[in-house]
């Protein structure tokens, strides 16, 4: 079994390096072992013995281990380095350095010193597995670039890495941010795919035409368009939160309105007429009944663009979380406004039939039945429209209220496949006893859970480069998942912590 020492050095010389040519990387922050330390512990007797004192035994180490440069000789029409090579090797060279000269006998470093390896002293470790003490290296990326990019060319790179570590040494990656992306893509390409194809497929049932609900359904791709243009152009990601809350709905409004009143004037127009539309008369047709809605499209449209005005002045964090969303939505707004006033008129005079097919009604009877409902309720509404327009009144009221009230704490969950858990303990606590703590708890955790939780590992304090400052007292345990449908005691994460909070909650001297 290699010592906590051997992996640090291990990491430091071997894998670190390595680590540090990926393009996009940082830092490599190295986190638990022991790192290697060549001390020199002085005794106070010898020093007073031989008449010595503490800058003289700093002088004496310093000036003994240096390379020192000497120029160049030309000779011959060659150039030769000159330079001393005076970097000690090992405990005897350190030994040996000859601090002062006592009636011609050299007194050194071994005289009045024990010369040992050591570790600096510590101010954290990481555990893992249940199985003890091991070393993390910390990945850090450089700012804007592509953290799924990078995560992979590091992937890469350790199993490259892999190939030549010696016997008995494991190189396992315990979190990598490309998961988090991963699930993120898939959630967003999710909800685009389903959120277009359900629009779709309500538009084919309600407008009871194939032809008109494909020309409808085509400004959905076209807003997207317009949304991507925009995004690219502020620089805006595309993520969870810029794209997650796209609503396909709201785009095609124009749309429907515009190529639904199309349809009716071309169909009223061939059954006045009797006879088939010539081109200058579906022109005609399709370009009165555009003006006829274009007024209320573009208003309708607009206030909605306004309703989203506001999150683009909100500041903090808040702001940093739904400004993106709020530039996405207006910029495919203002897409889908385009496409409703100036390419479904067009879209309309080429493709719309001027008549419905011999045999088919003219109106599903689901859209019969619901124009009759809607009529017999807005007859009730127009006799009461001053006790709605209080009632309406008063909701606002309310909801205002209540939104005020609510505070800012508006974060959406993203359920990761990983808890984190945070301990604190006893201020004081040494770095052995929390390394020991958190091995139990791991292991407790990992078998009372075996289908629930993959992994657990642990980090305590500070890393090499305190990047995340905190005490030794304070522990993260990382608790990775298996996938939900292999969990039996649990069908929600919620449920997961709960029973994990009970098997965990009565361990001493843990918060």
């Amino acid at each position: 079994e290699h010592t906590g020492e051997y992996l640090r050095t291990l990491h430091h010389w071997l894998v670190k390096p390595e680590l540090l040519k990926v393009a996009g990387v940082a830092e490599i922050n190295s986190w638990g072992g022991f790192e290697r330390q060549f001390q020199v512990v002085v005794s106070p007797q010898s020093l007073v013995k031989y008449q010595l004192t503490l800058t003289e035994i700093f002088s004496a180490l310093e000036n003994n281990n240096r390379n020192v440069g000497g120029g160049q000789i030309v000779t011959s029409g060659q150039t030769l380095l000159v330079h001393g090579l005076g970097r000690v090797h090992n405990l005897e060279d350190i030994r040996r350095i000859p601090v002062k000269s006592v009636d011609g006998v050299p007194v050194r470093i071994g005289d009045v010193a024990e010369v040992r390896i050591g570790h600096q002293i510590r101010h954290g470790a990481v555990t893992a597995f249940g199985e003890g003490e091991v070393v993390l290296g910390l990945g850090f990326m450089l700012m804007g670039e592509n953290s799924r990019e990078v995560t992979q060319k590091l992937t890469q790179q350790l199993n490259r890495i892999r190939t030549f570590l010696p016997e008995g040494v494991n190189l396992t990656i315990v979190y990598a941010r490309s998961e988090l992306v991963a699930k993120v893509i898939r959630t967003v390409e999710h909800n685009l795919l389903a959120g277009a194809l359900l629009v779709v497929m309500a538009l084919f049932f309600l407008l009871g035409n194939f032809r008109a609900g494909l020309l409808v359904a085509l400004a959905i791709p076209l807003a997207l368009v317009f949304a991507f243009l925009g995004m690219y152009n502020m620089a805006i990601a595309a993520s969870l939160l810029s794209l997650g809350a796209m609503d396909f709905g709201i785009f095609i409004d124009g749309s429907v309105v515009l190529t639904e009143n199309n349809m009716k004037r071309l169909r009223e127009r061939q059954a006045k007429t009797g006879t088939p539309l010539s081109k200058s008369q579906r022109l005609q047709v399709v370009a009165a009944s555009s003006k006829e809605v274009v007024r209320p499209i573009v208003f309708g449209m607009s206030i909605i663009v306004v309703v989203f005005l506001p999150i683009l002045f909100l500041q903090g964090m808040e702001g940093k979380m739904f400004r993106p969303m709020a530039w996405t939505f207006i910029f495919a707004l203002i897409g889908a406004l385009l496409v409703a006033i100036f390419l479904s008129p067009v879209l309309s005079y080429y493709f719309l039939p001027a008549a419905p097919k011999p045999g088919k009604k003219q109106k599903t009877s689901f859209m019969t039945r619901l124009e009759a409902s809607y009529a017999a309720v807005l007859k009730k509404v127009l006799r009461h429209r001053k006790r709605l327009f209080i009632g309406v009144t008063l909701l606002v009221v309310v909801a205002t209220v209540i939104g005020l009230n609510l505070g800012g704490e508006f974060i959406p969950r993203l359920n990761e496949g990983a808890i984190v858990i945070n301990t604190i303990r006893l201020a004081g606590v040494s770095i052995e006893e929390s390394a020991t703590f958190n091995t139990r708890i791991e292991k407790i955790l990992m078998q009372q859970f075996p289908d629930e939780i993959k992994y657990a590992w642990s980090r305590i304090g500070t890393a090499e480069v305190a990047t995340d400052p905190m005490g030794i007292e304070l522990s993260d345990i990382f608790i990775a998942l298996h996938p939900r449908s292999q969990w039996k005691k649990a069908s929600t994460q919620e449920q997961l912590v709960q029973h994990m909070e009970e098997v965990i909650k009565d361990l001493p001297g843990l918060n």
